[in-house]
């Protein structure tokens, strides 16, 4: 998990902060139907959002002003942007089904600092990169190992022709490794929409005393965009790592992208 966010965590340690402190992040909100455009005051060097359910698109091979971002329903993040004059931006991402602004302007004084000089940010950038690289490359070579073998059903919930199964629950490192197996028999194509992952933590008795703890996904692994009817399809997602407690759940639910079909299941400790 700490990878992950290790190109922002670099970023901001060199970083002069403007004025008597950062400022309050700004608000943006995406969704999957629209592009919203940044305009920024001087050209995109480098950019990187806190989690896949927010894509920020830019061109990478010329410099330019203008990015675009999109979003799928989930939890909320930021996004982190350097422009060639090292000025470092900051926003608060959130999903929203209708979008208040389609064109953000950024203004130049929105910047919440500068890179500090004698830095050499472009090799800093590229380490950090190469390093997010490498680490997705683990994960993908462990989630493909865990594919390649047939694993017993963990838990398995059926619901309307559907049938979510966890195959298996793996620890590596400091994350979780999930298989989940979904097949459908409901004569209709599943088209998937949101997964969540999330932690109940109360009396199984008492649902309505409990509180649910949801985890951000590190990765996932040939998750389908749908399942088509009389088929089955396998794959892996990463949370960051966790144990169970006394009187905690751990919960899977998936909603379908276009319709109101959803499937869940509890691993119950």
């Amino acid at each position: 998990m700490y990878s992950k966010y290790l190109f922002t965590l670099i970023v901001f340690s060199t970083i002069w902060t403007n004025g008597h402190g950062q400022r309050a992040l700004d608000t943006i909100y995406a969704n999957e139907h629209q592009n919203v455009a940044l305009f920024f005051p001087n050209p995109i060097h480098k950019a990187v959002s806190g989690h896949p359910d927010f894509i920020f698109t830019y061109n990478r091979e010329q410099e330019e002003y203008l990015g675009l971002l999109q979003a799928v329903p989930g939890n909320p993040s930021n996004l982190l942007v350097i422009t060639t004059d090292g000025k470092v931006y900051s926003f608060h991402l959130v999903y929203a089904k209708t979008l208040p602004v389609y064109n953000y302007f950024i203004k130049i004084q929105e910047n919440i600092g500068t890179l500090r000089p004698n830095q050499n940010n472009e090799n800093l950038g590229t380490k950090a990169m190469d390093s997010l690289t490498k680490q997705q490359k683990t994960y993908k070579d462990h989630c493909s190992h865990l594919l390649e073998h047939n694993t017993k059903s963990l838990v398995t919930k059926r619901k309307r022709g559907l049938r979510l199964r966890l195959e298996s629950l793996t620890y590596h490192g400091d994350e979780v490794y999930l298989v989940l197996n979904i097949k459908n028999k409901s004569g209709i194509d599943f088209e998937l929409g949101h997964l969540a992952i999330s932690v109940i933590n109360g009396s199984k008795k008492r649902r309505a005393s409990s509180q649910e703890i949801p985890l951000d996904m590190v990765y996932t692994y040939r998750q389908p965009h749908s399942v088509q009817t009389g088929t089955y399809q396998r794959f892996v997602c990463v949370a960051p790592k966790f144990v169970l407690g006394y009187k905690e759940d751990l919960k899977v639910q998936l909603w379908e992208k276009s319709g109101s079909r959803t499937i869940s299941l509890l691993v119950r400790k």
